[in-house]
């Protein structure tokens, strides 16, 4: 989650419009807060979004490590 600095107005990342990168190199951006228009920058690996944490590393899914030898044909 993001907090304004200003107006305090919270919310997802994705509704703080993008303005422009905040440094010549990294990941900091400038973003605008919906609610007062004030702007100020805003680091995206310091945040915290909602379903991040997750128990298996990225792009692995459920079928993960089984072995699929095709249909089973009657012989």
């Amino acid at each position: 989650m993001v907090a304004c600095p200003e107006c305090g107005h919270t919310g997802s990342l994705g509704e703080f419009a993008y303005v422009s990168p905040a440094y010549e190199a990294g990941p900091a951006s400038l973003r605008r807060c919906p609610a007062c228009g004030e702007l100020f920058v805003v680091d995206p690996l310091e945040t915290e979004e909602e379903g991040a944490s997750s128990p298996l590393p990225w792009g692995l899914s459920d079928v993960w490590g089984r072995k699929f030898n095709g249909k089973k044909r009657e012989v």
